[in-house]
C-alpha cells in the first residue's frame, strides 16, 4: 500500500521523529543542524533501500537502445539500481568459437549490457529502478529509507549509541523483514538470471 510521505521532506522528518528532534519546514534550506547531517545520507539511503531489495513498486522492464558503432552493446537505463535478468531473442546456433553451448548470452561491462552475438531483434531488461519520488513508495519503502537515514545520521545527531542500535535493530530486525513478508509474491529468487558484472554500475555521484 503507498505511503503517506508525499516529499522528501516529509520522509526528512520522519527520520528527525526517529531521533527526537524536530520537524522543518524546507528541505533545501532546512535551518537545523540536525535536518542538514540527516540529508547527508539520504540519497545514500535511498539507493542503499531501493538496490538491496526487490520493491514491486519499483520493477520495470524497458527496451535498451542500442550503442552507436557498438552492435553487440545496449546501454542500461539510468535509473537502473538492480538488473534482474534480460529477454533476449535467442540465435539459431548459440555456440562459441570452440563449439561448445552458450550458457551465458550476455554480460555487463560498465553500463552497457553486451551480448555474444548480434541481433536485429529488441532487448529487453527487467530491472529494480532508483526513484526519488515518496509518492510511488509503499509505506514500507517508506519507513525503511526514513529509518536507514535516521540510523546513519543517529551518532552525529545524538551521540547517543543505545539509540544507534535501537535504530539499528529495528530497521534489520523488524522494518526490513517486515516489508519482505509484505512483498513476499515479488519476492522470487532471479540469481539464476544475474549474469556476472551486475554490480558495476554507475553511482549517482559519478
Amino acid at each position: 500500500m503507498q505511503g503517506r510521505s508525499t516529499s522528501l521532506l516529509d520522509i526528512l522528518n520522519l527520520s528527525l521523529g526517529f531521533l527526537g528532534v524536530d520537524e522543518v519546514t524546507d528541505y533545501d534550506t532546512p535551518n537545523s543542524t540536525a535536518a542538514d547531517k540527516c540529508k547527508r545520507f539520504m540519497l545514500l539511503a535511498i539507493d542503499k533501500i531501493q538496490r538491496d531489495y526487490i520493491w514491486k513498486e519499483l520493477l520495470t522492464t524497458e527496451t535498451l537502445v542500442a550503442v552507436v558503432d557498438e552492435p553487440l552493446n545496449y546501454t542500461i537505463p539510468s535509473d537502473c539500481l538492480r538488473p534482474m535478468g534480460a529477454k533476449l531473442p535467442l540465435p539459431s546456433t548459440p555456440e562459441t568459437w570452440i563449439g561448445a553451448s552458450v550458457d551465458l548470452k550476455y554480460d555487463v561491462v560498465g553500463q552497457d549490457l553486451v551480448l555474444n552475438y548480434e541481433t536485429t531483434d529488441d532487448v529487453e531488461m527487467f530491472f529494480v529502478r532508483r526513484d526519488d519520488d515518496p509518492t510511488k513508495w509503499s509505506s514500507e519503502l517508506e519507513e525503511s529509507i526514513a529509518l536507514c537515514v535516521a540510523m546513519r545520521a543517529c551518532f552525529l545527531v545524538t551521540d547517543n549509541q543505545n539509540l544507534m542500535q535501537q535504530l539499528t535493530g529495528d530497521l534489520l530486525s523488524l522494518t526490513l523483514p517486515k516489508a519482505r513478508e509484505l512483498q513476499s509474491k515479488y519476492a522470487k529468487n532471479y540469481a539464476k538470471l544475474l549474469p556476472s558484472g551486475f554490480s558495476n554500475l554507475q553511482a549517482r555521484l559519478s
